[in-house]
């Protein structure tokens, strides 16, 4: 199965990145940032300025998507929730987007 993650230079992201390649997956992520693991492609993607690279999409069996401002990252005023649920929904919007444009086998 290949496997793609976002956020999978977050602290959950790299757990399961090993967890997959130990079950003898393909991983591949989507990041701002160029990812320094082991038989790890990784695809650009800026949610917030609307980018994504759809080649990482298009061997998708499975997409996790865990990409968005930090849950740790200061208290949590209205500002901050208000950043962090803005990171997550608009971030899934695009992927949302982008399956649906290049019809893609993983949108359901």
């Amino acid at each position: 199965m290949n496997v793609l993650i976002t956020g999978g230079t977050g602290f959950l992201g790299r757990h399961l990145i090993e967890y997959f390649q130990h079950g003898g997956h393909d991983v591949s992520v989507l990041s701002r940032n160029t990812i320094n693991a082991k038989d790890v492609k990784s695809f650009y993607w800026n949610p917030t300025e609307g980018e994504l690279d759809a080649d990482g999409l298009k061997e998708a069996d499975c997409i996790i998507h865990l990409a968005g401002a930090s849950l740790a990252d200061g208290r949590w005023t209205e500002k901050r929730k208000k950043e962090i649920i803005d990171s997550r929904v608009k971030s899934g919007e695009l992927l949302y987007e982008q399956l649906k444009k290049n019809k893609s086998r993983t949108c359901a």
